[in-house]
């Protein structure tokens, strides 16, 4: 009799085990960009001619600094710039109207710029909150079972002490002291090394597999994408911002191993997650987000050095 109580106590034992570790399913990704603002086809990325930059910063000279000329031409603006910059000393009337087209023609690519510049730090910005909120629930539901089961080993050892003051029986009393120890030993267990709940994540569109593989498909518009990789938008010039980035999430985050955080569930199509891991794919997000407003700084810069030029007849 006292071998058939253990092994309730077992039995019961497993079962807390058993529900300690449980997934819960995501809610669906409302940070994709609606298809209507996503191209159906992949542009082209810019590259941009070496030969034709190195004439454009004599045309350019005195005018633009060297990476507001590559803003210009990764942004397809250097033609109407140059134009603009010819027909600064003619007053006639043909040249003030040719001068409002260009003007017109300048902003509205710019404009274009900064509407990608934008989309990207809103779908950035979107899925750091998305997966924080995740990460956040999955936590709270995790703190919630550490405190069940600390309160279920604290009423486990209370249950024994009464029942061995009222079982006379020495073996049933030998049987509740040993299935009661198992079964709080079992409990402590699980509260020092909780399992938890998981999240099984999709997430078939992946920003940040694009920062470790290097690869652009429809995620990044071409004018981001060029300004990530290109290197003379750094203050060293040596390495893009994109790989500066990729470098320390390698050496913090994957041991600097980048074979492993190749295998990561962060750069994949998705797959389980612990909260853990969701806040450090949320960090990954605000990240990105700092490398983009980074370089929305050089293009204020680039508009500031453009106004000075519409400003002149």
């Amino acid at each position: 009799m006292m071998k058939s109580y253990q092994l309730l106590l077992l039995l019961l034992l497993f079962l807390c085990i058993g529900c300690a570790s449980k997934k819960i399913k995501a809610p669906d990704d409302y940070c994709v960009p609606p298809p209507y603002t996503m191209k159906m086809e992949k542009e082209a990325p810019i590259v941009i001619d070496e030969a034709k930059l190195a004439l454009g910063k004599k045309l350019f000279e005195g005018k633009l600094s060297s990476r507001n000329i590559l803003i210009a031409y990764a942004s397809q603006t250097d033609e109407a710039l140059l134009a603009l910059i010819a027909l600064a000393d003619d007053s006639s009337e043909q040249a003030q109207l040719k001068r409002n087209t260009l003007k017109i023609e300048i902003h509205s690519k710019i404009n274009a710029i900064f509407s990608q510049m934008n989309s990207v730090t809103a779908e950035l910005d979107c899925e750091e909150e998305r997966i924080d909120q995740i990460a956040t629930t999955l936590s709270n539901m995790n703190d919630k079972n550490v405190t069940r089961l600390t309160v279920a080993s604290i009423l486990v050892g209370a249950a024994s002490a009464v029942a061995g003051a009222y079982i006379a029986d020495d073996n049933w009393n030998k049987g509740v002291a040993v299935g009661s120890g198992v079964l709080g030993a079992g409990l402590s267990f699980l509260t020092l090394n909780p399992k938890g709940k998981k999240v099984n994540l999709l997430h078939p569109r992946n920003l940040l597999r694009c920062f470790i593989t290097e690869k652009n498909d429809i995620e990044f518009p071409p004018f981001v994408w060029y300004m990530l990789n290109e290197p003379r938008f750094t203050n060293s010039g040596e390495s893009s911002v994109l790989r500066n980035t990729q470098k320390r999430w390698i050496r913090h985050l994957f041991d600097n191993d980048k074979e492993k955080a190749l295998k990561a569930v962060v750069f994949s199509d998705g797959g389980v997650y612990n909260a853990g891991d969701l806040h450090t794919r949320a960090e990954m997000f605000d990240q990105m987000q700092s490398v983009i407003h980074s370089l929305n700084q050089n293009l204020n810069f680039f508009i500031q050095e453009v106004n000075i030029l519409m400003l002149k007849k």
